[in-house]
């Protein structure tokens, strides 16, 4: 397999996650190490950086691929360059188990200064059974075409997720989360940036505290709460809860209209399209059965409009 054509096509996938630097892919630089491993069809892959990005992709080979990138001050880094004293890097397999770890020590001068500011990230190609593990202080993560269980957490980036199956709980203090083909229980969370999803199917929760989210797409339950911004969701096939909630700003829910409801809705004003409605309705509230009852959908805003739309 072309692992470099296969990175570059996929990279391209998860552009929104992973930025350029000056104008030209990160991931496109030759990396620092590379470690191949020969693993069966079913893992767990582990990532840790301190300051850098983690791109995870499934492929079809029985090996794990990972290569490890550097750069500092804007440019790529090879062995020549830096001896990396300042790090504790670890890159194993033990089974179908692959480790890659990249952590501060103390050598070489005080960790927390600005001499030390190399940047350690992860490319890692692995089988589609795999689940993961990756966690970055100060990076972007992104990770397509798994099957196992995924955790992602990231203290300063964005996240993208992309053609998995599985559990998956993705969490950021500092970026945007792309969604795009999940089916399985989802946990997304961010503290600083919008969600984006589509085409998600289970126990799907998305949270944000300082932006929007919109849905496109969603089979299952869906809870999607924001202190700061809209929320937009289309529901193809409501199978739980639908919990729709936001403290600055207004919502707009499309509802399959061949479904029946039990439905609450609270805002400054509140408007749906002719339904079979049996209940209470008031400018700012609704509160009913829409299709003789069935699905519970609870839509909040104090500070916006609800609109409650069929398909």
């Amino acid at each position: 397999m072309n692992y470099s054509i296969l990175g570059t096509i996929l990279l391209l996938m998860t552009t929104s996650a992973m930025a350029t630097t000056n104008g030209r892919s990160f991931y496109g630089d030759e990396p620092y190490r590379v470690e191949v491993f020969n693993v069966s069809g079913t893992g767990t892959l582990t990532v840790q950086t301190s300051g850098g990005n983690i791109l995870v992709m499934g492929t079809s080979e029985s090996t794990a691929r990972v290569e490890m990138h550097v750069r500092k001050s804007g440019r790529n880094l090879t062995p020549s360059d830096t001896d990396l004293s300042n790090y504790d890097i670890t890159i194993e397999a033990n089974g179908s188990n692959v480790i890659a770890k990249a952590q501060r020590n103390s050598r070489g001068g005080n960790i927390w200064s600005g001499y030390n500011n190399e940047s350690v990230s992860f490319t890692v190609y692995v089988p589609t059974g795999y689940s993961s593990d990756l966690r970055t202080s100060g990076g972007r993560i992104g990770v397509s075409k798994l099957s196992g269980k995924q955790e992602l957490r990231t203290s300063g980036g964005s996240i993208n997720l992309e053609t998995l199956t599985g559990d998956v709980i993705a969490k950021t203090s500092g970026g945007t989360i792309t969604i795009a083909g999940v089916h399985g229980m989802l946990d997304a969370s961010t503290s600083g940036g919008t969600i984006r999803a589509t085409d998600v199917t289970g126990d799907v929760s998305l949270k944000t505290s300082g932006g929007s989210i919109r849905v496109e797409g969603a089979r299952g339950k869906l809870n999607a709460e924001t202190s700061g911004g809209s929320i937009n969701a289309t529901i193809l096939e409501a199978e739980g809860t639908i919990n729709l909630a936001t403290s600055g700003g207004s919502i707009t829910v499309q509802l399959p209209e061949t479904q029946g409801y039990d439905i609450e809705a609270r805002g400054n004003r509140v408007s749906m399209d002719d339904v079979s409605f049996s209940g209470r309705s008031e400018r700012d509230r609704l509160s009913g059965t829409i299709n003789g009852g069935g699905i519970p959908v609870r839509l909040r805003t104090s500070g916006g409009s609800v609109r409650i739309q069929y398909q």
